[in-house]
């Protein structure tokens, strides 16, 4: 059974996630979110009628033990929800930049070509594992499919066969970020290694 938004704020709530979604978000991490602050509002704050400041900040206090990433993504969500409401000519709270938002930056490692190397030849020399018996076949192609074409992660793991052209070497990728469907092309390399790697029998991977 789908949620019903109950809380006094339901209306707009509603009409911030379909503006969302008509810009070709997805917005289900959003969405998730805005059903805890929902249900935060009706029982907490049962007469609110927007974001007021004390709704605001009482939603901005970090949870026990919760991720740095999870408490971001609470608040930036009902930020964002109360700038559409004063976009839409309702006073609202938006919660200060530096709550959520703004904390620590993640800095991300540039790798050497010295690492690269290093990286790619420790994935080729894997060796079997009985907990994971085809993870030494499938990190050396899917690392340099990262690699190589600039995919995320999920892209990579829910490639299904279908949307793999191995005469061509294309692949398409389903509803991704923003909602929206694209087609990667190949390099040679990478070509002729997903060519072997999808003519090995079922049997080899076990």
């Amino acid at each position: 059974m789908s949620y019903q938004f109950s809380s006094n704020l339901k209306v707009n709530i509603i009409a911030f996630l379909a503006e969302k979604r008509a810009l070709g978000y997805s917005y289900q991490s959003g969405e998730s979110i805005l059903k805890q602050f929902d249900r935060f509002c009706i029982e907490h704050y049962p007469n609110a009628n927007t974001v007021t400041p004390e709704l605001g900040l009482a939603w901005s206090v970090r949870r026990k033990e919760e991720k740095g990433s999870s408490f971001e993504g609470r608040v930036c969500t009902v930020r964002e929800l109360a700038r559409y409401m004063i976009r839409c000519g309702i006073d609202a709270f938006v919660i200060p930049k530096g709550m959520g938002c703004g904390g620590s930056r993640f800095v991300p490692h540039i790798f050497t070509n010295e690492e690269l190397i290093c990286f790619f030849e420790k994935l080729d020399k894997m060796k079997f594992n009985a907990a994971a018996p085809i993870q030494h076949i499938v990190y050396p192609v899917l690392f340099r499919l990262l690699y190589s074409t600039g995919l995320r992660p999920s892209e990579a793991v829910k490639l299904s066969c279908q949307n793999v052209d191995l005469k061509k070497g294309v692949l398409f990728i389903e509803q991704s970020k923003g909602n929206k469907d694209r087609n990667v092309v190949l390099s040679d390399d990478m070509l002729e290694l997903m060519r072997k790697y999808g003519a090995k029998p079922a049997r080899s991977y076990l």
